[in-house]
């Protein structure tokens, strides 16, 4: 289990933690912004909401995915601000980890916490014997794009669906 400290750009403490089973309403709760912030920048139907949080459930039940949470702390209280969800593939060689999710709640942008989780996710498949670190991102996600090309991802293949994967070697 992760449990670490890290500092923000403003210098704001923040907890990184892998999250358990007690943790699924909090991957919910960053899953549905997630989907609504692409269901409104897109212009096809996503896959059903409901059968996508039965899949985020079950895969943190049975390990398949790991779940980072990002927290931060003002005075005694504690505040889930993000999560970055990762996938290894130990099937392809050479073995591949995919970022699922990356997520970061609108009052917290900008102070580097998505680098932070992104660093984590990193380190976690790294350690899971990753030799490769992959991702899709839309092409409307600009903020998310240039995340991911300051942290050295290159662009891999674009589709038509106006769809990107990004790629790392770890």
């Amino acid at each position: 289990m992760i449990n670490l400290y890290a500092e923000t750009d403003m210098n704001e403490k923040v907890m990184i933690r892998i999250a358990e089973l007690p943790d699924v309403k909090t991957c919910f709760k960053f899953h549905k912004a997630i989907y609504k912030y692409h269901q409104d920048n897109v212009d096809f139907k996503l896959e059903d909401e409901g059968n996508l949080l039965k899949a985020i459930e079950n895969d943190i039940k049975t390990g398949r995915t790991k779940t980072i949470i990002a927290s931060t702390k003002m005075g005694s209280l504690k505040e889930d601000v993000g999560m970055i969800e990762i996938r290894i593939d130990r099937i392809k060689t050479p073995t591949t980890a995919y970022i699922t999710a990356l997520w970061i709640e609108d009052n917290t942008r900008n102070k580097g916490i998505a680098s932070i989780l992104l660093s984590s996710a990193e380190a976690v498949a790294k350690k899971d014997g990753a030799n490769f670190i992959s991702l899709d991102v839309f092409d409307f996600n600009r903020s998310a794009i240039s995340l991911y090309l300051k942290m050295g991802y290159k662009c891999k293949s674009h589709d038509k669906t106006y769809k990107a994967t990004y790629v790392k070697k770890l």
